[in-house]
């Protein structure tokens, strides 16, 4: 039986601010999922090479590889990239698609992360 951490955190478009759902009181806690206010993202039960929660909605760079979006596959019923990568190898999370936008097409450049 697989054992995953389900928790969410949120997006608040009106604020540009990144909340973490999973703290709420979740008597009233679905009121971020139906608030249009909110874009929910859910955790993918993985961390990085940091120790750092990797969510739906993150960018992440794998290895020597480009910048990646993490998004939710309905048709495979998985978390993976644009590019249908798994998420295996040295991975870590550069930021997210709503905070940080501009990373996500950015190239690698010639520093070590």
């Amino acid at each position: 039986m697989i054992n995953r951490e389900i928790k969410f955190r949120g997006w608040n478009k009106k604020d540009k601010l990144m909340i973490d759902i999973d703290n709420v009181d979740w008597e009233g806690g679905h009121q971020y999922f139906s608030d249009a206010n909110y874009i929910p993202m859910q955790y993918t039960g993985l961390k990085d090479k940091n120790g750092k929660e990797i969510y739906e909605g993150d960018i992440i760079r794998m290895d020597a590889s480009e910048n990646h979006q993490v998004i939710w596959w309905d048709e495979n019923a998985m978390f993976s990239t644009e590019d249908v990568l798994s998420l295996n190898g040295t991975i870590e999370v550069i930021g997210n698609v709503y905070d940080n936008p501009e990373i996500l097409n950015d190239k690698k450049d010639d520093k070590k992360i």
